[in-house]
């Protein structure tokens, strides 16, 4: 899923990936790949994905196809949040949750407080590397948390890693 998060991605954000010179040579951005191609891929992928439920149990199944709408969600959420970061972390870290369903039957609060913590820590980490972008993103019309903390990053992400850290114990 983590793959076609990515495809999903690139191709929502070919266009403006054309533009950020960190993502300019993407296949998609470049035209060295389609959108067809890309969507032919993607489907691949998550057949490759769907495959792997047959191994879970039928709650933890449910729990997994519940993450479909972050996936695709997310690559949009620039266009209309300064909180994409936040999704991805939803996202991202999603497959703990489906752990704890396989392994407990249930998800108890614990694994929430967690799940919770590693959202904090995915929304530093990606602001860290959302400011690669920032000159790029505001020219564009993008938002991202790198946008929104401006000059005050530094003390946003260490309050996103504290906010971890006390969720992780």
């Amino acid at each position: 899923m983590r793959s076609a998060g990515s495809t999903v991605n690139d191709i929502a954000d070919r266009k403006f990936d054309a533009h950020v010179e960190r993502t300019r040579f993407r296949p998609l951005a470049n035209g060295q790949l389609g959108p067809r191609q890309a969507i032919v891929f993607l489907i691949v992928e998550l057949a490759l994905a769907a495959s792997l439920l047959f191994f879970l149990s039928p709650y933890t199944r449910l729990i997994a196809i519940c993450v479909l709408p972050l996936v695709f969600i997310y690559p949009l959420c620039k266009r209309f949040t300064h909180w994409p970061q936040a999704v991805l972390g939803a996202a991202f870290n999603w497959g703990m949750l489906m752990a704890w369903t396989e392994v407990s039957g249930h998800i108890p609060a614990g694994a929430i407080v967690m799940w919770i913590g590693a959202i904090a820590w995915q929304i530093g980490y990606d602001t860290v590397y959302a400011y690669v972008d920032v000159k790029d993103d505001a020219r564009l019309g993008l938002k991202s948390t790198a946008i929104l903390f401006g000059q005050k990053g530094k003390t946003c992400i260490g309050l996103f890693y504290a906010l971890q850290s006390h969720h992780g114990r």
